[in-house]
């Protein structure tokens, strides 16, 4: 009979707190997060050490790519930030100047900024140095991203994330003089925020997705698809989570409920004002020099035929003045565009262009033409993933039907 009740009290007793849960994701042990950090170095020697080939073994013309122009970009800008403050100037303006804030309408001026932290005047020196900060950047980016991903998901994912993210996204354009390395790290932290707002919307976290898309844009300008998907499926969240609040009987607590509808509204108003904190200087000087805060010549390029008729346009049109003189009828637009072009026109320029940025995505012309493109393929082993992770899905799913 005791037995009995022992046995019956040590079922009904509650676990102990240090025990786990069902269903809970059990925490890697001392062993594994040993074996992660011994992956780690791994990892951070094979980056540094394919890094340091590619440095010295590929992109060795720094006339190619814009990389080049990219130099000039981070010299005159240091250049405008040396000034002193000029007759008549304000103390605002000459401010304005320690900022990135120089374009040239092409170049957006995070890239040239922070290259001109190590600038010198033999370019060969400096297209060397700019090549060794990206890869530098990204490796130590990379490694932290690695600590976080295992902390949050698992060790597993987090090596995935590494070799697939680092060999085969990151390290294939860091040794490049260009601002790709700061706007990709730049998206993908402003990506992460986003998606943490569509779990909970904090006010703070609003402000910080703003400084990252400042950054994002101050890097390249390619963020405006991004920004309108965030703002539309936020407010579709925040009308669905509306409706829900109306059907609630009055009095009853939302359970679980992470997401305020007001926070919303405001929160945008947040992003908007960080982000417009964060590219103040550029936008300022955009509009001063080109005639609009949000000048880009590449914003007109995409509406021609070739690369020629954008350099022509570039030279007619050089500041805010001219700019200004340029005929309606003649802006390159959308709806310019459409009219000038039949839709034969339209479908074969939208066939020939996803051929060929297919083609550069599954062979790229780099490799074809040395054969020293690290990872050359990865068009196929990222459709190869993305198999094994659909069969996987359907292995799971059926599991669970059994």
């Amino acid at each position: 009979m005791e037995e009995t009740n022992d046995v019956r009290g040590s079922l009904e007793s509650p676990p102990s707190s240090g025990a786990p849960t069902s269903g809970a994701r059990p925490s890697p042990d001392g062993r594994a997060w040993a074996a992660f950090g011994g992956f780690l170095i791994v990892f951070a020697w094979l980056y540094f050490f394919l890094g340091t080939h590619l440095i010295h073994q590929t992109n060795q013309d720094r006339l190619n790519w814009d990389q080049q122009h990219n130099i000039v970009m981070s010299l005159r800008s240091l250049e405008r930030e040396k000034q002193p403050i000029g007759p008549g100037e304000s103390v605002t303006a000459a401010l304005w100047r320690s900022f990135p804030h120089y374009t040239d309408g092409v170049v957006n001026p995070l890239w040239p900024w922070i290259a001109a932290r190590f600038a010198t005047e033999d370019h060969e020196a400096y297209f060397v140095r700019g090549k060794w900060f990206n890869v530098i950047l990204t490796g130590v980016f990379l490694l932290g991203l690695g600590l976080v991903a295992a902390r949050a998901f698992s060790i597993p994912a987090a090596m995935a994330i590494l070799l697939t993210g680092g060999l085969a996204a990151m390290l294939p354009r860091a040794p490049y003089f260009q601002p790709e390395p700061v706007y990709y790290l730049c998206f993908f932290l402003a990506w992460v925020c986003a998606l943490s707002l569509m779990r909970r919307n904090s006010l703070w976290m609003y402000g910080v997705l703003g400084v990252l898309l400042g950054l994002s844009y101050l890097a390249k300008t390619s963020i405006q698809a991004f920004a309108l998907a965030f703002i539309g499926v936020t407010t579709l969240r925040c009308l669905v989570e509306w409706w829900r609040g109306r059907k609630r009987v009055a009095g009853t607590p939302a359970i679980g409920d992470q997401w305020n509808v007001a926070n919303h509204f405001i929160g945008l108003a947040v992003l908007a004002m960080t982000f417009l904190g964060t590219t103040g200087a550029r936008l300022s000087y955009a509009n001063e020099a080109f005639g609009s805060p949000f000048h880009s010549y590449p914003g007109y390029w995409m509406w021609m035929d070739d690369f020629q008729q954008g350099a022509d346009f570039m030279q007619r049109y050089p500041n805010a003045d001219a700019l200004a003189k340029l005929p309606a009828v003649e802006k390159p637009s959308a709806g310019n565009y459409l009219k000038r072009h039949s839709m034969a026109e339209v479908v074969e320029r939208l066939r020939h262009g996803t051929m060929e940025k297919m083609g550069d995505f599954l062979a790229p012309k780099e490799w074809r033409k040395s054969g020293r493109e690290l990872v050359p393929f990865r068009g196929w082993l990222l459709g190869a993933v993305g198999l094994a992770l659909a069969v996987m899905s359907g292995m799971r799913w059926w599991a669970k039907r059994e």
